[in-house]
């Protein structure tokens, strides 16, 4: 581990016009300029051409800041979000969506734990936080906590919010390590610390109510989560 020289913060984007400014501004202004080494807006191939230009023009206003701004192959947040670390220049990176559910204040807490322990994944937590889940769909609240009981059962994880993908995991640990479930990227990546028993600390976060517009994901992209879950479990018991 070469220790900390910056985040690369991944943002998955396809129509959020609304609230992609504002998750960039957030970070912008609450994060010290030397703690974010680039931002890679990832947008879909879907996107439409009035967007994508307003995404270039995000660069004009902040000149001061590496913008990687370019449409992923294939499709999928998962897809959207390796092509992203490929970009990206940081020392360790930082998934978030465009649509304001993930609280984009955080990344300074995140930078500030990477600095002070570079080779620990930083991840928060929902569970941690006494208002974690309130503005959640009461649904997927439903769905997501008898998720992580499986997985604590089927993985034994210790963590308190193992498939929130909200966190600072340090580039050499994704390099390093052999995703054997390119379809389920997004949770494999959520579960490498318990997977591979890597250090990690954690701390709350807070989930916000989408503000604009309508998930992209579908039931059954998380009904996918389930099957990915056997294979990680038994590819990795292979390995």
């Amino acid at each position: 581990m070469n220790g900390f020289t910056g985040i690369g913060v991944i943002i998955p984007t396809i129509d959020e016009i609304e609230d992609v400014k504002e998750v960039v501004s957030i970070i912008l202004s609450t994060c010290k300029k030397e703690d974010i080494s680039d931002i890679s807006l990832i947008y879909s191939p879907f996107s439409d051409d009035g967007f994508v230009n307003y995404l270039h023009s995000l660069k004009e206003l902040y000149p001061d800041t590496v913008f990687n701004i370019a449409c992923q192959p294939g499709r999928g947040v998962g897809d959207a979000v390796r092509y992203g670390i490929t970009l990206s220049r940081g020392s360790h990176i930082v998934m978030i969506g465009a649509d304001m559910e993930n609280d984009p204040h955080d990344i300074s807490v995140m930078a500030r734990l990477s600095k002070e322990h570079p080779d620990k994944i930083i991840t928060g937590s929902r569970n941690l936080h006494k208002e974690g889940f309130s503005e959640y769909p009461r649904i997927k609240t439903v769905i997501n906590r008898a998720f992580q009981l499986f997985l604590k059962i089927f993985f034994r994880t210790k963590g308190t919010d193992v498939t929130y993908l909200f966190q600072s995991t340090p580039i050499d640990i994704i390099k390093e390590h052999k995703f054997l479930c390119p379809e389920a990227f997004v949770l494999e990546l959520a579960l490498l610390a318990e997977t591979k028993k890597l250090p990690s600390i954690e701390f709350p976060s807070k989930v916000y109510r989408r503000q604009h517009g309508s998930s992209h994901l579908t039931f059954r992209y998380y009904l996918g989560f389930i099957k990915a879950v056997f294979r990680i479990f038994f590819k990795s018991k292979k390995e």
